[in-house]
């Protein structure tokens, strides 16, 4: 598996989870998943991209001095992932999650049974539409219509859409290139409508439960999972 991952030094205006930074979520990452399956895109930031180098030795490292911005970093791991044999599995990860300590089993899990897997169990999964930032996929009862299913090392639901921090096969995401290209024409990700896509031409997109990753947005944390145990607070 090729773990593509992308750091830049755009933070968001939203509320983040107390003590949070992007060098803890990638020292999150690069703690549960193995360096040598890791290449990290950088844009924008010499700083970055010196901190990365200093830090992981030998790790693979690409850089760009332009900011492409949220479709366009995406649109240059996606080029790459086109790039790899068909057999080969890859991860895009964004720079503002964390991982559990099981994530890479249950991702590799996952992967033999959907088409797209994400680690992140998404909270408007259980939002009605008619309340702030709800689902209009989801029920009034705050039930989305899915199934439920185990693997060896965890429960699974089929989720109606998801955020860009996902996995595949090469031989799937060059059949549904055309739908990423599609939905990151302008300056972001439209994760929703692309997954809606997907979805309405026969993908299956599976979910843990609990989760396994999380955005750390505050309001949106992955539940049933305690989260500051996979940072801390202070480095």
């Amino acid at each position: 598996m090729k773990c593509l991952y992308r750091l830049s030094d755009v933070y968001s205006t939203k509320s983040m989870i107390h003590g949070w930074t992007k060098q803890k979520s990638l020292n999150n990452f690069l703690s549960m998943f193995p360096q040598e399956e890791t290449i990290i895109f950088i844009e924008g930031n010499k700083e970055l991209k010196t901190y990365v180098e200093r830090n992981y030795v030998g790790i693979e490292v690409y850089y760009s001095p332009d900011k492409l911005g949220d479709a366009g970093s995406f649109r240059k791991l996606l080029r790459y992932a086109l790039s790899l044999p068909d057999y080969e599995e890859v991860y895009f990860v964004e720079d503002d999650y964390l991982h559990t300590g099981d994530a890479r089993q249950v991702l590799m899990e996952g992967l033999d049974v959907g088409h797209y897997v994400s680690l992140y169990d998404h909270t408007d999964k259980y939002l009605p539409p008619d309340t702030p930032d709800g689902n209009p996929l989801v029920n009034e009862d705050g039930t989305e219509d899915t199934k439920i299913f185990r693997t060896k090392n965890s429960h699974w639901k089929y989720a109606n859409s998801t955020t860009f921090c996902f996995a595949t096969s090469v031989a799937t995401l060059r059949q549904d290139k055309n739908i990423f290209y599609h939905f990151t024409s302008g300056p972001n990700c439209e994760d929703f409508n692309t997954f809606r896509e997907l979805i309405k031409n026969g993908r299956i997109l599976i979910t843990p439960l609990p989760g396994r990753s999380t955005h750390v947005e505050a309001k949106w944390l992955s539940p049933f999972v305690n989260w500051g145990n996979y940072y801390s607070y202070d480095s």
